[in-house]
């Protein structure tokens, strides 16, 4: 029989997936700044990725469920 293993902490999830959230974040700062290094943009969508990059930054714990919801819709 296999014990459960009890769950990690913030500071041991933080530990975990610091370097991944640290990329990600780089990543979508230097695709915003290719976008307004080539003269921004009048697409909608942009307005639509900023506000879920403001749900991911607010308070939680269900940013990703809110940030779904938010870019499912039409």
């Amino acid at each position: 029989m296999n014990p459960i293993s009890p769950p990690k902490t913030g500071d041991e999830l933080l530990d975990l997936y610091y370097l991944d959230i640290r990329s990600r974040l780089l990543e979508a700062a230097a695709a915003l700044d290719r976008v307004d290094r080539a003269g921004g943009t009048q697409n909608p969508r942009l307005p639509r990725l900023l506000k879920a990059a403001e749900i991911a930054l607010g308070p939680g714990p269900d940013r990703a469920l809110r940030m779904q919801e938010f870019l499912s819709e039409k």
